[in-house]
């Protein structure tokens, strides 16, 4: 890590602005579908955290620390619950200019799992990097090199995410983000999961990347003394929502001996971070009280000064604790200080904004993000063999049940399981895999869409685009399987008709699985599945011998499950458009009534005058539209999961107040 260090000083880049991150009289109102009138997380917390420290948030579990991280970040949207003043170096905050000059790096290690660490940050300063700052590809390749060398990861740049350990992922995590040169970072638990030695070369790194000038905030848990005391510059401490300590580290323990006196001081030998925590929890929450009301929630800040030698014994008049022998503790009201040089980020005009705002277009975020789904998507082999065994296997099953009696006139109504059969094939298929393995990418688009990393369009059409190959491909292969198979007419149109109605039915049902992936948690997208399956189903089959019988409501309502023109549609694809006489068997003639497939539409009511009534060509432009409505609706579903945080609580909660009127 040393080594790193020694390379980071010789190429190391000053941020675009040195920005001081405050708040005043914060406040968080956490609501659920249980209760609506929400939990206070945040009670009207203030302080200031300043460019060049690194400030670490201090605290027990449930007391708000992340919530207070998110909040500073902009994670967690404003109109959700919050109040109170967000400041960059005094002046009220500019979010969109902010955004561009911050990042949030969350707990879990969110990762590119088959790519090589050079790889996802080559990819990362693509899309991160401006095209003011980055002059060339050569100038990225220099700049991510250079990042691999300070974190300590130039070994295993070509070892593959997934191979990495628990620190190095953690390393490569904030790699991902320090490559576009950010000027303030916000780390939720940054060591969580490492041992004693992983942990102090994070919070090293860590510390190094403030010095360099900017603004660090780091949440952790319960961090050992040598690491509080020896890499931390500021800390704040937060209990029940309420600032209780705002400071540097030494000055933790001689408050505490001053705010509770007479209360025993933290013995010599005793880690602050885990006193201050003990002597607020239990048999000792009155200390919260005490401890909020001396540094007035956030609004002090305590330093360790050393005494005056002319000092005429006045001392400081909120109060001095001696620390030491030569130390003294300042207890001073927060001063949120204008840094009127270093380019400050509080006007627009101070800051080129081409060298901030703008990044790459859409049609190269495109490109880029197109590039690494096919890549990580032609690595995944198991994926790929495993889809490929299950279209095959399936289709081959599907062929030797139904293969003997799709000619039988006697069987006709197998016929019409085989139909629904290729439709609930594809229906559920394309439902359950996004509602699966779409929510773990869910994760990792609002991390990176958050960071500004792409805009959500092309995101999107690269997500459809990239899988649309492989799953026309595999499509195709399962419905020449079922129709050669089963000896289906070898007439050119009414095969294209066919898998057109097939690879339409794959694509519109992805688009209802991504939209439940994009909503909800595997465990509840698992419920959700197999619930809008089974009513599309229902509006499926609804009405088929007796279709001109249904009212229009009903029938309108039939109409919006894409399963209806594709069965339909199916339907008319073997049987229909003049399709010849089936066989009857010697030992069943008295019942071949189905013959002749008219008589079977005839019986099925979906004709008009022996023909089938619409175009041939209408379940198609019905599925197509249905399809695209579908893929338009997991958009909206996907951009509405990037506005909040827990989506299904947050649903609930519409829900129930819709409801309640």
């Amino acid at each position: 890590m040393e080594e790193g260090c020694e390379e980071f000083a010789l190429c190391s880049r000053q941020p675009l602005a040195r920005i001081d991150v405050g708040f005043e009289d914060l406040c968080y109102t956490a609501r659920s579908w249980r209760n609506s009138d929400g939990t206070n997380v945040l009670k009207s917390v203030s302080g200031q955290f300043q460019s060049g420290k690194l400030t670490a948030i201090l605290g027990p579990s449930g007391a708000g620390k992340s919530t207070l991280m998110d909040i500073l970040s902009g994670f967690r949207r404003s109109s959700g619950g919050v109040s109170g003043r967000l400041l960059s170096n005094g002046r009220p905050r500019v979010p969109r200019i902010f955004r561009k000059l911050s990042c949030h790096v969350p707990q879990e290690d969110l990762l590119q799992s088959r790519m090589t660490a050079e790889e996802s940050l080559l990819v990362s300063a693509r899309l991160k990097m401006p095209p003011a700052l980055a002059r060339s590809e050569e100038h990225r390749a220099m700049v991510v090199t250079s990042v691999l060398k300070t974190l300590g990861l130039l070994k295993c740049k070509d070892t593959m995410v997934e191979e990495l350990s628990g620190g190095q992922r953690k390393r490569l995590s904030i790699a991902l983000e320090l490559v576009s040169n950010p000027s303030v970072f916000f780390l939720d638990e940054p060591t969580t999961g490492l041992d004693s030695v992983a942990m102090r070369d994070c919070v090293s790194l860590l510390k190094l990347l403030a010095q360099q000038g900017r603004t660090v905030v780091a949440t952790l848990h319960q961090p050992p003394a040598s690491i509080l005391l020896g890499k931390v510059d500021h800390l704040y401490v937060l209990v029940r929502g309420q600032c209780v300590y705002q400071g540097c580290p030494h000055g933790l323990a001689p408050f505490l001996a001053y705010a509770l006196h007479p209360q025993p001081p933290c013995p010599i030998s005793h880690n602050p971070a885990d006193f201050v925590i003990e002597m607020t929890q239990g048999p000792h929450e009155a200390n919260v009280i005490l401890l909020t009301m001396e540094i007035l929630n956030g609004k002090r800040t305590c330093s360790m000064v050393e005494p005056l030698l002319d000092d005429d014994g006045g001392g400081n008049p909120d109060g001095i604790e001696p620390a030491s022998s030569t130390a003294t503790l300042a207890i001073d009201p927060v001063k949120y200080h204008c840094i009127e040089n270093d380019r400050p980020e509080v006007a627009e005009g101070s800051i080129d904004m081409d060298m901030v705002v703008q990044g790459p277009s859409e049609w190269n975020q495109f490109q880029i993000l197109f590039g690494r789904m096919v890549l990580q998507m032609r690595r995944n082999k198991v994926a790929l063999y495993l889809q490929l065994l299950h279209y095959t296997l399936t289709g081959l099953i599907m062929s030797l049940i139904y293969g003997k009696h799709l000619n039988d006139a006697g069987q006709m109504f197998l016929n019409l399981k085989f139909c629904l059969g290729i439709t609930v094939f594809f229906t559920y298929t394309q439902i359950m895999v996004p509602v699966l393995v779409f929510p773990s990418e869910v994760s990792l688009l609002r991390r990176e869409h958050f960071n500004g990393w792409y805009h959500l369009r092309p995101y999107y059409a690269a997500l459809t685009i990239s899988r649309l190959p492989l799953q026309c491909m595999l499509g195709f292969l399962f419905l020449v399987l079922c129709y050669f198979i089963t000896d289906q007419p070898l007439e050119l149109p009414r095969f294209t008709y066919y898998c057109i109605l097939g690879l339409g039915t794959s694509v519109a049902a992805e688009g209802v699985g991504l939209a439940i992936g994009s909503l909800f948690s595997v465990l509840n997208g698992a419920a959700m599945g197999p619930l809008c399956m089974a009513t599309l189903l229902c509006f499926a089959i609804h009405g088929i011998d007796y279709a001109r019988q249904v009212g229009l409501p009903m029938k309108l309502l039939i109409h919006t499950s894409f399963m209806r023109p594709s069965f339909i549609g199916l339907i008319k694809a073997l049987y229909g458009s003049g399709r010849g006489k089936l066989q009857c068997p010697p030992g069943r003639r008295q019942f071949c009534i189905y013959k002749d497939p008219a008589i079977l539409i005839r019986y099925l009511d979906l004709e008009e005058n022996g023909q089938f009534s619409g175009s041939i060509w209408s379940p198609i432009l019905l599925l197509i539209f249905l399809g695209v409505l579908c893929r338009l609706i997991a958009f909206l579903a996907l951009k509405w999961r990037l506005s909040v945080n827990k989506p299904n609580i947050r649903l609930v909660y519409l829900l129930k107040k819709f409801f309640s009127r």
